[in-house]
């Protein structure tokens, strides 16, 4: 018990009593008192007890098997989890070396011995590591990967004591086993596996480094012995760092973070890291244990990988840009010839027989070389809109028009140039003599839906134009009976030079809904197409109108 000291202070003592004397009646009378002061050896008592919770704290946190097995002794002095091959607890506790060796299976039993021998001979810093299978209580084996270095020593150097990690590899050896059908040799994992481990105090300075710090990172473990965690983790993620470790230990909970630290040799590498929080026997924080790996290269994986990704897009823009323009050149050499041929045809008519021709065909020679010069700018627009883009072309500027004129017209014009006999049936809901929105969008909209439902449909159907302010957009719908869509290309019939399967010589470049719909999406309107093969074809569009026309 402690008794107090004369400066106030508490000491332990050990007290002994020998009875020297007695009374008749058998009591004693006289006893011998020896007294030993034992403060010291309670004081050792006390911390080794704190070392070996901390240390039991600490391989609790890792899911591999440690002991320590003392040689002097023949058995394990310490085991942070109880074995799993099914032997009872009271063989395990005092089980010796010798024991164990009768586990080995027996084609494994010759590398076992000589582990175990080179054992003796290694220094303290070296690791050992074997794997070998291990019978259970059934007869069955398991295959177990080990870890071995020397922990104590005798006076005269000889070894005491061994620390041994023992991980379960039963799964990943049945893994490899599937993997290396056809091939000549199996690969262990671990060979190329360098994990860190590190502990440090309540102060999160380091007082233990796994050997491996030195071949991932290039430090001795003494080199790094009391520096602070962040103190060489790379400044951009020094903040992540602080603030992840400060939320784990409020919480008192592992966390897993990727930082950049700096090798020895100047230059940064990337860890994944997973920490866990020790607590003190009174529940306080302790300190933190972390097992760490280099992913440096899964990292420039990702990047390069990133980087791939990126030049895989350029090269898919660069072939689909390669791929509009061998198709417009040809859609538009094949386009071009037929107004080139009328043109110099009628330049030579003009040119050998303008004597010869009455006023009235020259004039119809010179109409002929009009409209196709005419026909041939429509199609340097058409193209220049596609190669531009809608959006450099035409600005959404709304002003008060006449619709109804504006749709009479277009009608007249593109009948007579593209010579057609359909009946073009106008429909205006409303009042449509002034109307505030983009003509020019209008007119650009009309005159391709209405040149497509010419040039699609027989010359004895009709064409209906249907047009309807709504409260915030004018809807124009274009309707015929020609050869409609087939089922399959209807959502090509958007892409620039697209002609489709079924529409046979009709001329055209292959665009007219392409500019529409840049034209429309431009002004934040809508285009939508139903079709049905062989019954014809309605597109709908929807374009904003400008707001409530002045009356000043």
């Amino acid at each position: 018990f402690r008794m107090r000291h004369k400066n106030g202070s508490w000491i332990w003592r050990s007290y002994r009593s020998i009875v020297l004397n007695r009374h008749d009646d058998g009591t004693p009378s006289q006893y011998l008192g020896v007294v030993e002061d034992v403060t010291l050896r309670k004081e050792t008592e006390a911390a080794l007890r704190e070392s070996q919770h901390l240390l039991q704290q600490i391989t609790d946190t890792i899911p591999m098997y440690i002991f320590i097995y003392d040689y002097d002794l023949q058995y394990n002095i310490f085991e942070n989890h109880m074995s799993n091959l099914g032997h009872p607890e009271k063989i395990l506790t005092k089980a010796s070396e010798s024991f164990f060796r009768t586990l080995v299976h027996p084609d494994d039993l010759p590398a076992y011995k000589a582990n175990m021998s080179k054992l003796n001979t290694i220094p303290d810093s070296e690791v050992l590591e074997i794997e070998y299978r291990v019978r259970d209580v059934h007869g069955d084996y398991h295959w177990r990967h080990y870890r071995f270095t020397p922990f104590a020593r005798r006076e005269n150097g000889s070894l005491l004591q061994y620390l041994g990690m023992m991980l379960d590899i039963g799964e990943r050896k049945q893994a490899e086993v599937a993997l290396r059908e056809g091939e000549e040799k199996l690969r262990l994992i671990t060979d190329n596996i360098h994990d860190l481990v590190a502990l440090t105090d309540a102060d999160l300075k380091f007082r233990y480094l796994s050997p491996s710090h030195s071949a991932v990172l290039g430090y001795k473990p003494d080199e790094l012995i009391n520096k602070h965690i962040f103190e060489l983790v790379h400044p951009d993620d020094l903040d992540m760092i602080k603030n992840k470790t400060l939320f784990a230990v409020e919480r008192q909970q592992a966390d897993t973070v990727e930082f950049r630290y700096l090798h020895h040799d100047g230059y940064y590498v990337w860890m994944e890291t997973t920490g866990a929080i020790i607590q003190t026997a009174d529940g306080e924080f302790g300190g933190a244990v972390f097992a760490s790996r280099d992913v440096s290269e899964r990292r420039w994986m990702q990047r390069a990988m990133v980087e791939q990704e990126k030049l895989l897009v350029m090269l898919q823009k660069e072939q689909e840009l390669s791929f509009l323009k061998s198709r417009m050149m040809s859609r538009l050499s094949h386009e071009l010839r037929t107004p080139l041929a009328i043109i110099s045809t009628s330049a030579d008519l003009l040119e050998m027989y303008a004597h010869r021709m009455t006023e009235t065909q020259r004039t119809e020679r010179l109409q002929q070389i009009k409209t196709q010069i005419k026909h041939f700018t429509s199609m340097l627009d058409n193209m220049a809109l596609v190669v531009k883009g809608i959006s450099y072309s035409l600005d959404f500027s709304p002003a008060p028009y006449n619709l109804k004129n504006t749709c009479e017209t277009l009608i007249a014009e593109l009948k007579e140039m593209l010579h057609s006999k359909h009946n073009v049936q106008l429909e205006l809901k409303g009042d449509m003599n002034i109307v505030n929105s983009d003509e020019q969008l209008v007119h650009l909209a009309l005159t391709h839906l209405l040149a497509n439902a010419i040039k699609y449909s027989p010359h004895s159907k009709p064409i209906s134009i249907f047009a309807e302010a709504a409260s915030k957009h004018i809807i124009i719908k274009v309707s015929d009976e020609g050869i409609g869509i087939l089922p399959d290309e209807r959502e090509r019939v958007f892409e620039p030079f697209f002609r489709g399967a079924n529409i046979g010589e009709v001329p055209g470049l292959g665009v007219g809904l392409s500019i529409i719909k840049d034209a429309i999406d431009a002004s934040d309107g809508s285009l939508s197409v139903e079709s049905e093969l062989g019954v014809g074809t309605t597109v709908t569009v929807e374009i904003p109108l400008g707001g409530m026309i002045s009356t000043n």
